[in-house]
């Protein structure tokens, strides 16, 4: 008979035989033959006439390398674009428009289900989308989408601030990718998600139409831009408020951490057409405009570890707990 440590050992021990594999036949994993050259004519020199030939990834090794991201898939573009400015998204867009193209957006690429791989058009903007500044003595922060989450986090902690989102990649995500995932963490509650924390975005709709939310006479603009978008915004609206049952089932299901598909809640959380595609746009993975820049607010920086008020709960007994340790950790350490 086993002993105990056998036992354990053998039920941990990796068994690579038990790893199933999927259904159907083996796939190849080389690059496919129009792709081994790079990106394929005419698509790299209309892109390149475009937009100049240092924003446009067009080699093999470029497309490979950007094949991956952090999750388990791999999917390899056509080609890889790096917009640096507005102008240069509208006219990315308005080429896929008249060619009929589609494209992706990626940032840091740290989420794991593989939504910023792309087959066609992959466009970076992380590389020249950085920048930030405090504003509002350190009540805001107006951030680029390639912004890193832990650079934000370090320039506000000298104001006893952070951004509300905390997700565990934030050393490497980027302000935009947390957007678009309305990305949280751990240790970030409902109310401090990206959802809730971003007040203002400046975007670019698939049209072309860029909308600064917090500019004057927005709402105007963004109806004159986007009229069917703006009715069509309103009446999905007047027909959730409408089915009351179906309102209240929103509302639940926003009422905890929920970042399925389309933030319905925005249909019931703002009353004009502006206000609540601003909201739709958080979670919304890229699909529904670009986000250039957003303007977010913040929570205050956490107690210290070395606090009690990092361990206590309204207890009795840890409260007692508490009175006992706090002595015993002023004490300097050998």
């Amino acid at each position: 008979m086993s002993s105990e440590p056998d036992l354990k050992r053998k039920l941990l021990s990796p068994d690579p035989a038990r790893v199933g594999r999927p259904a159907g036949p083996a796939q190849d994993d080389a690059v496919a033959p129009g792709l081994v050259m790079g990106t394929p004519e005419p698509l790299k020199t209309d892109l390149i006439g475009l937009l100049g030939p240092m924003q446009v990834l067009q080699r093999v090794s470029d497309l490979v390398r950007y094949a991956s991201d952090a999750s388990p898939y791999r999917l390899l573009p056509q080609v890889v674009v790096q917009p640096r400015h507005i102008v240069d998204i509208v006219t990315i867009l308005e080429y896929c428009r008249h060619n009929g193209r589609h494209a992706t957006f990626r940032a840091a690429g740290t989420s794991l289900n593989g939504q910023s791989q792309s087959d066609d058009i992959l466009i970076d903007v992380r590389r020249h989308w950085s920048g930030m500044v405090v504003e509002q003595d350190a009540a805001t922060l107006r951030a680029r989408p390639g912004t890193l989450l832990g650079h934000a986090t370090a320039v506000l902690r000298p104001h006893g601030r952070r951004l509300g989102p905390d997700p565990a990649s934030a050393a490497v995500a980027t302000v935009g990718g947390v957007i678009a995932n309305n990305a949280g963490g751990m240790r970030c509650r409902l109310e401090r998600n990206a959802y809730h924390t971003v007040s203002a975005l400046t975007f670019v709709l698939p049209s072309g139409t860029v909308i600064d939310t917090a500019a004057p006479g927005a709402e105007d603009a963004f109806a004159d831009a986007e009229p069917e978008l703006a009715a069509g915004l309103l009446q999905l609206r007047a027909d959730l408020l409408a089915d009351e049952q179906l309102a209240a089932r929103v509302r639940h299901k926003f009422s905890i951490r929920n970042t399925n598909g389309y933030a319905l809640c925005a249909l019931l959380d703002a009353d004009t057409p502006l206000g609540i595609f601003r909201r739709l746009l958080v979670g919304s993975e890229g699909t529904l405009a670009f986000i250039a820049e957003a303007v977010t607010t913040r929570c205050t920086l956490p107690p210290s570890p070395r606090s009690p008020g990092s361990y206590c709960r309204p207890s009795r007994r840890l409260s007692s707990w508490c009175r006992l340790w706090w002595p015993l950790a002023q004490r300097p350490r050998s």
